[in-house]
């Protein structure tokens, strides 16, 4: 029934949910997208599995906790926990969470690999060889009347503690001075 998907860390994700009153055991499916096959009733699966349609067996037993390890920071992972009767290996229809693992902190990005927004970044921004300081790549967006705002949203970094900052680095720049007379503002100005 109820699933829950907590990343821990950069690299792990607990896992946790209720039994079904039968107190059957589960098996917990992975993928790298949210599309999960159908689990062949009488099939014993084991752990490294697969799920024809979709997915790998990381759990299965009668456990209420699973802890999947070894993932990759800023990646999405997607999950369905079956209940699954021992003794004729039938399955229910499964129940789906997910989970992004958190970058580690200090989390540090520069935009100097390529003129493409990075991975696990939300933006109306744009990336440009042209925009960044001391002629660093940078993210840009020319803002008018029309478009007075830009969004800029890191992917998700760290598993906060209270007392956490993030530092920003921008400018801004009068557009019918560029390039010539750009003013650099601080936080705080």
């Amino acid at each position: 029934t109820a699933v829950t998907a907590n990343p821990i860390s950069g690299t792990q994700i607990d896992l946790g949910w209720v039994k079904n009153a039968n107190n059957d055991n589960v098996m917990v499916v992975t993928n790298s997208v949210n599309t999960f096959g159908v689990p062949v009733n009488g099939t014993a699966y084991v752990v490294s599995d697969t799920v024809t349609g979709g997915g790998t067996v990381v759990f299965n037993g009668s456990a209420t906790l699973f802890n999947h390890t070894s993932l990759s920071a800023g990646t999405t992972y997607y999950y369905k926990v079956f209940s699954a009767e021992v003794a004729s290996n039938y399955y229910s229809s499964g129940v789906t969470a997910n989970a992004t693992t958190p970058f580690a902190l200090p989390y540090f990005q520069n935009f100097n690999a390529a003129t493409t927004i990075p991975t696990g970044w939300s933006t109306n921004f744009s990336d440009s060889a042209t925009h960044g300081a001391s002629g660093t790549n940078g993210l840009y967006r020319n803002l008018w009347s029309s478009a007075p705002t830009g969004t800029a949203r890191t992917p998700l970094v760290g598993l906060a503690a209270a007392n956490t900052s993030l530092e920003f680095d921008y400018r801004i720049v009068d557009y019918d001075l560029y390039p010539a007379n750009g003013t650099i503002y601080a936080a705080g100005n």
